[in-house]
């Protein structure tokens, strides 16, 4: 069963950390999921265990989501008026790439959850239509038109247009 966990550790911080939007959150909420796997899972390697584990891991961070929303809002005030104001200065161009960046993540939790879920399966997991439909248990169909919308809404977002 370790050696499951620990193949499947990587893809599913990953998907945690883009879910949560914070890489302790996606720490926190890993080892929760293993927890509850190691706890009532199927068996390793069986046919439905990566689906139960990514299905938990989803459910797990709609709730803390949920939870958390207001307290990541008053951290991230909060850097926002520190860091601004510690910034060493520094190169025109990395200026710019770190603006872009945070505009990149800006847009993308703007998108709502279940948007940011298939864009991050189809682009950053790489999965097929097929294969995120199946994840998400949804239609093929309706996995491709999230996908698209979560794209449409992210150049909307990112170069200043209304919706």
């Amino acid at each position: 069963m370790d050696e499951f966990l620990r193949k499947t550790a990587t893809h599913l911080r990953g998907y945690l950390h883009v879910l949560l939007g914070n890489l302790h959150d996606a720490e926190d909420s890993l080892q929760e999921v293993f927890l509850k796997y190691q706890a009532k899972g199927p068996p390793p390697y069986s046919e439905h265990a990566r689906r139960w584990l990514f299905r938990t891991a989803r459910n797990h961070a709609m709730n803390q989501h949920r939870s958390t929303g207001r307290r990541r809002e008053r951290e991230k005030r909060y850097m926002q008026d520190h860091v601004e104001s510690l910034a060493m200065p520094v190169p025109h161009e990395a200026v710019g790439k770190k603006e872009a960046l945070g505009k990149i993540q800006e847009c993308l939790f703007r998108l709502s959850l279940e948007l940011r879920e298939a864009l991050t399966l189809r682009v950053i997991e790489g999965l097929s239509y097929q294969a995120l439909a199946a994840e998400l248990g949804i239609a093929k169909s309706t996995a491709s038109v999230r996908v698209r919308e979560a794209l449409v809404q992210l150049s909307r977002c990112f170069h200043g247009e209304e919706a």
